[in-house]
């Protein structure tokens, strides 16, 4: 699913020049946490209709006539998970070509209540 950056208020975001003066408000933690519950909710309901829009395709469903089209395209992509690599090339290559590699290095952010029950993280 895409999201679109203009889908979030990044008003009173602007970073202090002063890093010590740089503070995370509990306004900016609630939007935050706001956008990536709808967000997730917008995730399930478009998987879901893509599920079914796939299954209906097919079952070779009729698309109803009207300004809408379905198409499907299929693709197939190659992975290059450890799992094929050693099935493919052995155990000893795949840690040959995995060292010559740097990790892939993703933040991720989580908002929960200050008592410590409930944590989404994004």
């Amino acid at each position: 699913m895409t999201t679109y950056v203009e889908d979030f208020d990044f008003t009173g975001m602007e970073a202090s020049p002063e890093p010590s003066k740089s503070i995370v408000t509990q306004e900016l933690l609630s939007r935050f946490l706001e956008a990536a519950t709808k967000k997730a909710e917008a995730t399930r309901a478009y998987e879901a209709a893509r599920l079914e829009l796939l299954r209906l395709h097919h079952a070779d469903a009729q698309v109803e006539p009207g300004a809408l089209k379905l198409s499907v395209k299929m693709r197939q992509l190659r992975v290059l998970s450890r799992h094929s690599i050693s099935a493919a090339f052995g155990t000893e290559e795949y840690e040959r070509l995995i060292a010559g590699v740097a990790p892939s290095v993703s933040e991720q952010v989580s908002v929960r209540q200050a008592s410590g029950r409930r944590r989404r993280s994004f």
